[in-house]
């Protein structure tokens, strides 16, 4: 909050929240930077939206599900 610590910052020079959406993934993904390739988002965008997952896959038990938010 750069008003509170005496900056004067313009709105628009102000970082803007990511515009994105949540898809539910139930199958293991094997690399990520290929999962985006295919769906048209970078890997790097995919590491920054969702910064729980902690490698460059994402192993899924049966059953279970996952929400992953990816750029619109």
């Amino acid at each position: 909050n750069p008003h509170n610590t005496g900056y004067m910052v313009k709105s628009e020079d102000l970082y803007q929240p990511y515009q994105y959406k949540k898809i539910t993934v139930d199958t293991a993904i094997t690399d990520l930077a290929t999962f985006g390739e295919q769906i048209g988002v970078k890997y790097k965008y995919i590491r920054i939206l969702n910064p729980w997952i902690r490698s460059a896959k994402l192993p899924i038990n049966s059953g279970k599900t996952y929400e992953l938010r990816i750029l619109e």
